[in-house]
């Protein structure tokens, strides 16, 4: 940040000084036409043909300028500038070419950066843990389960010798409902977890410290993790919560630690605090197969999925003879890394999503392509007048494609806000289940993909248009046909016409499942039918 800064500082300063300059050269000629012209009046010339005189011997001033900042400046930033000056006066000059280019790309920008956003969190962002692709979850699988399980029976063994784990915790499936009554009632949402929890997810607390191992054992004291955000919420951030009692179903329970703000569950719950598991070694031996656990892993380093699971055989062989025998024949080993685990079906989903939006921006970008293509021809004259005067075919374009960079970064922009209506409105209308919704924003990563996918635009539509040749006929007014613009439109206009085609192929196969959902019997009537959930307190049972 401190060398951003500096950087800015340091082109502000430059852009300054160099404004200074060119006012202190502006003074100094001026000053030396004015000594020449004082000059030829005392030699009896009259002023004007004094100043006229002084003129001619001093040559000329534009061109003495243009030396001087051939020297002191870069010109190929300079010309650049005056590029993207001139491309926005060209812009300016025609508004409803650049409304229409703009708004187009902004609508393909921001549909593409909308997606990206809830995309990049499911699939390409690093999770919150240490070394998150050496992170997995193991155990059984059952027609009956779709995540992977354990049997307590079995795990309280298998945790002594992990195999090809370097660490290993389990917790107790699902969430469960705790009573905070200090010092008003209110009712939380927990995770029983082992004491190596944390540390096989390589998270550390911000404040005080993880669960002990004798923490972690049958009838000890009872003690708790806050979440960040119920620890800002219910005690404003206090530092001093830490070694605070409070009751938690009917327990003087001490609290111990405060998570990471951008902390989560390998399972995507919402939770308030982490409450020990405290697994009773010699009940689940005696009750095998004990209760279901989820179980998760650290592999060693440079190990596969493949490996753990070949390691995970001799587990695997002990925990089936704790199931009833006309059922193993249907309960499977599986090691599923923790994003895979998260994702699940979402994976595909989001990339046929992404993919489709990307078709759509490729759309978009050929319908710009195609009006600047048109703009180009029309603008043969202009472009001929300017290779005649000296242009060269690179200068031309360059100019060209700048015109292309700053359609491109205009429609960036507006890009940027439409996404965060797209944004909006996605997340308000989408169904329930979708990993990392509520957390896609319009974040640096983000508006930076953005601008990214602008100059891939820019390439898409712009190269083109700044290839068109002028032709020097056109300065002796005769019409000249663009064949090889038009033969270039003409394909475009057909892979436009073949791309949307497939977009709405897709679009209606879509709509015509998602009513078939909606019509799909159930078997029940649902009309009039209200579900309500009540969670009672075991510990008043």
């Amino acid at each position: 940040m401190y060398t951003l800064r500096l950087f800015v500082s340091r082109l502000i300063g430059s852009f300054s000084s160099r404004r200074a300059s060119r006012r202190d050269l502006d003074t100094e000629l001026s000053e030396h036409l004015q000594l020449l012209t004082e000059e030829n009046i005392r030699r009896g010339m009259s002023e004007p043909d004094a100043r006229a005189a002084a003129q001619r011997e001093f040559g000329g001033v534009e061109q003495t300028k243009e030396a001087y900042r051939d020297q002191r400046s870069v010109p190929f930033v300079d010309s650049l500038v005056l590029d993207f000056r001139f491309a926005f006066r060209m812009l300016a000059k025609s508004p409803a070419f650049a409304l229409v280019a703009i708004l187009t790309l902004a609508l393909g920008i921001g549909a593409t950066t909308a997606v990206f956003s809830v995309v990049d969190r499911l699939l390409f962002r690093s999770l919150p843990y240490a070394q998150d692709d050496r992170l997995v979850s193991f155990g059984l699988t059952a027609p009956i389960e779709k995540y992977e399980f354990v049997l307590g029976a079995g795990y309280v063994d298998f945790r002594h010798n992990p195999g090809p784990f370097v660490q290993i915790a389990a917790m107790q499936p699902g969430i469960a409902k705790c009573d905070l009554t200090e010092p008003n009632s209110i009712r939380i949402d927990c995770a029983h977890v082992e004491q190596t929890f944390l540390p096989t997810l390589g998270v550390d607390p911000i404040l005080g410290r993880n669960f002990a191992s004798d923490e972690d054992r049958p009838k000890s004291d009872a003690t708790m993790i806050l979440t960040y955000a119920f620890w800002k919420d219910r005690y404003g951030g206090d530092p001093s919560v830490i070694g605070k009692i409070i009751s938690i179903d009917g327990k003087q329970t001490r609290i111990i630690g405060v998570l990471p703000a951008n902390f989560e569950m390998p399972s995507l719950d919402a939770i308030d605090a982490l409450i020990p598991l405290a697994l009773d070694e010699d009940q689940q031996r005696r009750s095998n197969p004990g209760v279901p656990l989820r179980a998760f892993g650290r592999m060693k380093p440079r190990s596969t999925v493949a490996e753990a699971i070949a390691g995970l055989q001799p587990f695997f062989e002990a925990s089936l003879q704790s199931a009833p025998a006309p059922f193993r024949k249907e309960i499977h080993l599986a090691v599923t890394p923790i994003r895979d685990r998260q994702v699940r079906d979402a994976r595909l989903a989001s990339l046929v999503l992404l993919g489709s939006v990307f078709a759509v921006l490729l759309v978009a970008c050929t319908n710009v392509a195609s009006l600047m293509l048109a703009r180009a021809t029309g603008r043969q004259r202009e472009l001929a007048v300017r290779a005649a005067l000296g242009a060269s075919r690179a200068r031309l374009f360059r100019q060209g494609l700048v015109e292309s960079l700053a359609l491109g970064v205009l429609g960036g922009a507006a890009g940027c806000w439409i996404a965060h209506l797209f944004l909006k409105l996605f997340v308000s209308i989408a169904p329930e289940g979708i990993p990392r919704l509520q957390q896609a924003s319009l974040d640096p990563r983000v508006v930076i993909f953005t601008f990214a996918i602008a100059l891939i635009s820019v390439a898409l539509f712009g190269v083109a248009p700044a290839l068109t040749n002028p032709n020097p006929e056109q300065l002796c007014g005769k019409e000249v046909r663009a064949t090889a613009g038009g033969f270039l439109r003409q394909a475009l206009v057909a892979g436009q016409v073949a791309v949307s085609l497939i977009l709405l192929t897709f679009a209606g196969l879509l709509l015509r499942s998602l009513w078939n959902l909606e019509r799909a019997p159930t078997g029940m009537s649902s009309e009039n039918v209200l579900i309500e959930t009540v969670a009672l307190s075991t510990y008043r049972r």
